[in-house]
């Protein structure tokens, strides 16, 4: 009797190590990290209006890849955004 209970720990130890192995060997790979952005200066003048038709606007960076958090995580939104980035002595737009 004495064998087992000595046993006992051994094997729970032992079952504790292995056990999460086969679990974290199944998960996916996670995926990378997407491409940096290469934000630009601002070729020219830029007046905040809404519209993309200033010097300034014409190098600018698209950006098209958003998550929505809430409500989800990190899910793809509903509705498309587009974005353009780009900077000068000044600002970020």
């Amino acid at each position: 009797m004495p064998r087992s209970r000595a046993l006992h720990p051994t094997l729970f130890l032992l079952l504790a190590a292995l056990g999460p192995g086969p679990l974290l060997a199944s998960q996916a790979p996670p995926e990378p990290p997407p491409e940096p952005l290469h934000i630009t200066r601002a070729a020219g003048p830029i007046e905040v209006d809404g519209r993309l038709g200033d010097p300034g606007w014409s190098g600018a960076t698209r950006v098209e890849t958003f998550y929505e958090t809430n409500p989800g995580d990190n899910i793809e939104p509903k509705v498309k955004t587009v974005a353009w980035l780009t900077y000068d002595d000044r600002f970020f737009y």
